[in-house]
């Protein structure tokens, strides 16, 4: 695993463990758990997407000034891998 796909994974499990805390359910309603959990994954998922947009709009400037174009590009690829691929 790539460090870019090392950092989407991250912050997805981050963000999962904040909407995990924020759904605890009786431990009789497993259905609904199960289905919650998915949508936490993806909520978490769009956090994160909004996280490294921001975090490329503010190293644009920085990236610009000092030619240095690694951070950039790393945040780019994490963003391409939180939109395209299917982290676990």
């Amino acid at each position: 695993m790539s460090e870019a796909e090392n950092k989407a994974k991250e912050l997805i499990e981050k963000f999962t463990k904040y909407f995990d805390n924020k759904n605890k359910f009786s431990p009789y309603d497993k259905d609904r758990e199960c289905s919650n959990a998915k949508n936490n994954s993806e909520n978490a998922k769009q956090c994160a997407l909004i996280c490294v947009d921001e975090i490329l709009e503010n190293t644009l400037y920085l990236t610009l000034q000092s030619k240095n174009h690694n951070t950039y590009k790393f945040w780019q690829e994490v963003k391409q891998i939180l939109e395209t691929k299917q982290i676990d």
